[in-house]
C-alpha cells in the first residue's frame, strides 16, 4: 500500500517506523516492512501502529536512503526478511577498538539493513559515527540478528564522508538555504532543464561569513538531500611538504568526485587552499591555486559535480576563482536574527529534558551576536551543569552516574550563559552587565527620552521608523563634564534594547605604524555590521576625531576621514548606531557633527539637587545607613558634584565606618558624620583640580 512519508524525531537512529494507518494488514507492532521510492528500497522494523491518514514516520537516515522528501508517497509493503550470516561495514579510519565493536554490534543487532544504508553509532562520548554497509549476505535487505558476523573495513581517506545531517537540523537560515537550492540542488536533480534551456548549471559557490555560522553543515545537508557523495577538504591540511604531493591530493579527490557524481567537493577555509598570487610567498600555494583553476575549469566535463568552498576571509582569495564559470556565486551566511536564534535552539534542545521554566524565546532574546555554533555549546553548557548540580563529584569517580528524572532548568542555562561568550565578538565585545538599567543612572530625565527614542527604538521598533518614512539617528554625541554618566547611559541603553556593546577607547586606537589605526576603524565597524544589532561606543572620541589640518603628520585627518567614510559613507549601518563621548566637544571636526553622522549632540550637565539626590539613592542601595542619614541634605551639601563624585563620596563613607569597626563584618552603620567627612575630602580634591569648561566655545580665561 502508499503512504505519506514524515521525519519523527523520536525514531532518529532507531532503523524503525511508526504506522499511521487503519488497515488491518499489519497485525502486530513488531512486523517488519519494506519501503520504495522510485528504485530505491529499504527494510525497517515497525514500532508502533496507530489510527490515522496513512503515514508512515521515519528518520532522517531512512529518508536519506530513499532519496525522498518529506511529504512524498512511500510504497509500504509487510515482509519478513532472511537472516544475515554476515554483513560488511565501512566506519572512519580513526574509529577502532574493541568499544567499537561492541558498539557495532549493540546498534545493528536486531536491524534491518542492505548495502549502501548509512546506519548512526552513537559513542561513549556523545558522537555519532556514520557506519555504511557495503555488502551483505545473502544480497539484499537482510535482518541482523545475535549470529550475524561483522566484518569492519576501515574508511580510507579520500572515501565520500556521510552524515545524517538535512535541512531540519539547520535553523535561523532559511533565506540562505533557499538560495544555495537553486543554485546547487536544482541543477543536480535536474540537469536536463539546464540542457533544454541551453545554459550551464553552477560549478562553484563559495558560502562566507563568521566562524561556527553553518557554512559547512549546510554542505552536509545538501549533499544529503540530493544524494550526493560528499567530499571535504581542509584547506591547511591537504598542503604537503613534498613537491607535488598536494596538487595530486587535490586531482585525486576530483577524479574521485566524478567517479561517484552526483558529488558535492566542500573546501572549508578556501583563503588558506587559494590565497591571492600576487600576495603570496610560498611557490606551493602558486601551485595549489592554478591547479585549482584548472580542475574548476574542467568541471565543464564533470557533470554532476559541484564545488563549495567556505571562509570568514572572502577577500583573501585570489580573484581568479571569483569570477564566472568558477566560484561564480557568493552567499554571506550572516550572524543569525532573534528568530533564527529561537530555531536553532529548539534544535539542540530537541532531545534535551527541559524544564518547564525554561523559556526559548527569552534565552533567543538573550543571546544577541551568538552563531550557530555558540547556541550548541551554550545548550551543551546547560546540560554540564545541571549535570554538575545533579550529580556529586564522588559518584563522578566511582563511575555510579544516573540520570533518571533529571532536567535542564532556566538556571542551568543563566549559568551557561555566563561562561559561553558570542564568538563572532570575542575580539571587540564588552561583556556589559545585566544589572545596568535605567534605574542605575539617577536624574537625567530627558537625556534618557532622547536616547530610548533615537537608539533603543530604533532597534526595537525599526517598523514604526519605517512606517513614518525616516531612519533613526546614526549616532549620538554625549559631552560634559568627566563622571557625569555618559559612559554609564551608552552601557544602559545597550542593556535595554539587547545590542551588542563594542566599547573604543579613543587613544587605543593611535598607532605608530602607518594605516594600522585606519584599519582598525574598518575592523571594529565591518565587526559590527556583522554581529548587528549593535552598538559602537567610542570614549575620548575627541583623540580620534579632532579638527583636521592641525596635525602635521596627517595620522589625525586620515582618522577622521575614516570614520567620516564608515559612518556616512557608500555602505550603510544598519541596526548598528554610534555613541560617542567626549569632555572637550570642541576640538572635534565639524563634518562629524552634522547630520547623518553623530545627529544628535546631548549636554550632559553636572547634576542639579534633585537629580544628585536620585544619585545618592542609587549608590546607597546597598550600603547599611543609620536612620538620621538625610539624603536631601546630603544632595544640597555635595553642590557641584558629578555622579561619580557622588559614587565617591559614598565609597568614602563606608570605608570610614569600615575602620571605626576595624574591618569587621558585622555592626557597620554608616552616618551622616562619615558622609559629612567624605564630601569635604572629595570637595579638597576638587580644589586641587580645576576642571576646563566643557562645551563647543572655550571660556575667555581659557583661550
Amino acid at each position: 500500500m502508499e503512504m505519506i512519508i514524515e521525519e519523527a524525531i523520536e525514531l532518529e537512529g532507531t532503523g524503525k517506523v511508526i504506522l499511521k494507518t487503519s488497515a488491518g494488514s499489519f497485525q502486530n507492532d513488531h512486523a517488519s516492512v519494506l519501503l520504495g521510492y522510485e528504485k530505491n528500497r529499504c527494510g525497517a522494523i515497525v514500532d508502533s501502529i496507530v489510527g490515522g491518514d496513512e503515514v508512515v514516520l521515519v528518520d532522517k537516515y531512512l529518508r536519506l536512503h530513499l532519496k525522498v522528501r518529506p511529504g512524498k508517497t512511500v510504497s509500504v509493503e509487510k515482509k519478513e526478511f532472511p537472516l544475515a550470516k554476515s554483513i560488511s561495514v565501512r566506519v572512519p579510519s580513526t574509529w577502532s577498538g574493541s568499544e567499537g565493536e561492541h558498539l557495532l554490534k549493540v546498534f545493528l543487532n536486531e536491524r534491518v539493513v542492505s548495502e549502501s544504508q548509512q546506519i548512526p553509532v552513537f559513542t561513549l562520548s556523545g558522537s555519532i559515527v556514520n557506519v555504511e554497509v557495503l555488502k551483505t549476505e545473502p544480497a539484499g535487505v537482510v535482518f541482523v540478528g545475535e549470529t550475524t558476523a561483522i566484518k569492519i573495513e576501515s574508511r580510507s581517506e579520500t572515501a565520500p564522508q556521510a552524515t545524517g545531517v538535512t535541512y531540519r537540523d539547520i535553523g535561523g537560515l532559511s533565506r540562505e538555504i533557499r538560495r544555495i537550492r537553486e543554485l546547487v540542488e536544482f541543477p543536480l536533480r535536474s540537469p536536463e532543464t539546464f540542457a533544454q534551456l541551453g545554459i550551464e548549471a553552477p560549478r562553484g559557490v563559495i558560502l562566507y561569513g563568521p566562524p561556527g555560522t553553518g557554512k559547512t553543515l549546510i554542505a552536509k545537508a545538501l549533499s544529503n538531500e540530493v544524494g550526493a557523495k560528499f567530499y571535504s577538504i581542509q584547506g591547511p591540511e591537504i598542503v604537503s611538504a613534498l613537491y607535488g604531493e598536494s596538487e595530486k591530493h587535490l586531482r585525486d579527490i576530483f577524479n574521485d568526485a566524478r567517479a561517484n557524481a552526483p558529488a558535492i567537493i566542500t573546501i572549508d577555509e578556501l583563503d588558506a587552499l587559494a590565497p591571492k598570487r600576487d600576495e603570496s610567498k610560498g611557490e606551493v600555494e602558486r601551485r595549489l591555486v592554478a591547479t585549482l583553476l584548472t580542475l574548476m575549469d574542467g568541471l565543464t566535463e564533470l557533470k554532476g559535480v559541484v564545488v563549495i568552498g567556505t571562509t570568514n576571509r572572502v577577500n583573501s582569495i585570489d580573484s581568479a576563482l571569483r569570477r564566472p564559470g568558477r566560484f561564480e556565486h557568493e552567499i554571506h551566511i550572516g550572524v543569525p536574527d532573534r528568530a533564527g536564534r529561537k530555531q536553532i535552539l529548539e534544535i539542540h534542545t530537541r532531545r534535551m529534558p527541559l524544564a518547564e521554566d525554561v523559556d526559548l524565546p527569552y534565552l533567543a532574546e538573550k543571546t544577541v551576536g551568538f552563531v550557530g555554533a555558540d547556541m550548541a555549546a551554550l545548550c551543551r553548557e546547560a546540560g554540564y551543569t545541571a549535570l554538575r548540580n545533579a550529580v556529586p563529584e564522588e559518584k563522578l569517580e566511582e563511575g555510579e552516574v544516573s540520570v533518571d528524572g533529571l532536567t535542564i532548568t532556566a538556571q542551568d542555562f543563566q549559568t551557561a550563559l555566563n561562561v559561553v561568550k558570542p564568538s563572532a565578538m570575542r575580539e571587540v565585545m564588552v561583556q556589559v552587565s545585566p544589572n545596568i538599567s535605567w534605574d542605575q543612572v539617577g536624574g537625567l530625565e530627558e537625556v534618557k527620552r532622547i536616547i530610548i527614542e533615537s537608539i533603543v527604538f530604533g532597534i526595537q521598533k525599526a517598523d514604526a521608523y519605517k512606517a513614518a518614512g525616516i531612519r533613526p539617528a546614526k549616532g549620538l554625541l554625549l559631552y560634559g563634564p568627566p563622571g557625569t554618566g555618559k559612559t554609564l547611559l551608552a552601557k544602559a541603553a545597550a542593556n535595554q534594547c539587547g545590542a551588542n556593546f563594542i566599547a573604543v577607547r579613543g587613544p587605543e586606537l593611535r598607532s605608530k605604524w602607518y594605516g594600522e589605526s585606519e584599519e582598525k576603524i574598518r575592523f571594529i565597524f565591518a565587526k559590527a555590521r556583522e554581529v548587528a544589532p549593535a552598538i559602537i561606543f567610542f570614549d575620548e572620541i575627541d583623540a580620534l576625531g579632532a579638527v583636521r589640518g592641525r596635525d602635521v603628520s596627517g595620522i589625525s585627518d586620515s582618522l577622521v576621514n575614516q570614520l567620516l567614510t564608515e559612518m556616512d559613507g557608500i555602505e550603510t549601518l544598519e541596526n548598528v548606531f554610534v555613541i560617542a563621548a567626549t569632555n572637550a566637544a570642541d576640538l572635534l571636526d565639524p563634518a562629524l557633527l552634522r547630520p547623518g553622522r553623530f545627529d544628535l549632540q546631548v549636554y550632559i550637565p553636572l547634576p542639579d539637587a534633585g537629580t544628585r539626590e536620585a544619585i545618592f539613592k542609587v549608590h546607597t542601595a546597598r550600603i547599611p545607613l543609620d536612620k538620621t542619614v538625610n539624603l536631601p541634605e546630603l544632595a544640597r551639601a555635595a553642590d557641584d558634584f558629578s555622579g561619580a563624585d557622588i559614587a565617591e563620596v559614598c565609597r568614602l563613607a563606608a570605608l570610614l565606618a569600615l575602620r571605626e569597626k576595624d574591618f569587621a563584618e558585622k555592626g557597620i552603620v554608616v552616618g551622616m558624620q562619615h558622609f559629612s567627612q567624605a564630601i569635604e575630602d572629595v570637595k579638597s580634591t576638587q580644589k586641587k583640580l580645576k576642571p576646563r569648561s566643557m562645551g563647543f566655545k572655550l571660556s575667555s580665561e581659557e583661550r
